[in-house]
């Protein structure tokens, strides 16, 4: 089955696509999940620890291959919910 890219990506313009919906969509709902972590101390440190390291390397990837808003700007929602979880995962191991 193929899939076509204008679905996924939007129009060039003002409009945006499925994708970047499903995209905050994802972010919200992951970041979510690390709440639950944070408040009832359910951790697991070396789940923990990749998953640090994990999203501190995606985001660094991302930023890393350009600077350019026209690059940055379709990555957007996977940004701002990788460097969210590592925010929330530096506080935690601050506190523990």
């Amino acid at each position: 089955m193929q899939v076509s890219g204008s679905l996924l990506e939007g129009n060039k313009g003002t409009s945006i696509g499925i994708g970047t919906y499903l995209g905050w969509g994802m972010a919200a709902i992951y970041m979510g999940g690390r709440l639950p972590q944070i408040f009832l101390n359910g951790l697991n440190p070396l789940m923990f620890i990749f998953a640090l390291v994990g999203n501190s390397t995606y985001v660094a990837s991302i930023l890393v291959s350009s600077m350019e808003w026209s690059k940055v700007q379709p990555n957007l929602p996977w940004v701002v919910e990788a460097s969210g979880c590592v925010m929330l995962d530096t506080f935690v191991s601050l506190i523990f």
